[in-house]
């Protein structure tokens, strides 16, 4: 799977303007994650790529795509949110950080609740789930980059 594949999908629904801000977004993530390879030994930009057509299939808008393509960007590469905004803008940049923060929320593991007794847990998914749902109440669009960042 390759750009193209995602570049056709999105001329079907997009305007050439919005497609120049998902290109934009290939790019700036093609550079910023050149060399690194995931476990299985393809390149990492596979990964983001593999998101951004997800969500090209729902049809999202280009500020969506744009941000599924970058949305490792901070956290792999080390390029600060603020660089993002100046490069994308304030919507894309809040995508973004917000899918990144969204993917910091842990779930316990069955050994985890097994010693924690099952009450630290609750209170622990309850601070996830109230996380969400602020991220949910910010931009709905976080959500569903991050529900693609996991299949």
């Amino acid at each position: 799977m390759g750009f193209e594949q995602l570049l056709e999908k999105v001329q079907e629904y997009l305007p050439p303007e919005k497609i120049a801000m998902v290109e934009a977004g290939y790019n700036f993530a093609e550079k910023a994650h050149e060399g690194q390879v995931r476990k299985s030994g393809e390149p990492y930009l596979e990964h983001p790529l593999q998101v951004a057509l997800t969500l090209a299939e729902l049809q999202l808008d280009a500020a969506s795509l744009a941000a599924a393509l970058l949305h490792d960007v901070p956290e792999n590469c080390g390029i600060p949110i603020s660089q993002i905004k100046a490069e994308f803008g304030l919507e894309v940049a809040g995508l973004v950080d917000g899918t990144t923060k969204l993917g910091r929320l842990s779930l316990p593991t069955p050994e985890e609740l097994a010693l924690q007794g099952g009450i630290a847990t609750i209170e622990s998914q309850a601070e996830n789930l109230r996380k969400m749902l602020v991220a949910m109440a910010e931009d709905l669009r976080v959500v569903f980059i991050k529900l693609a960042d996991r299949l």
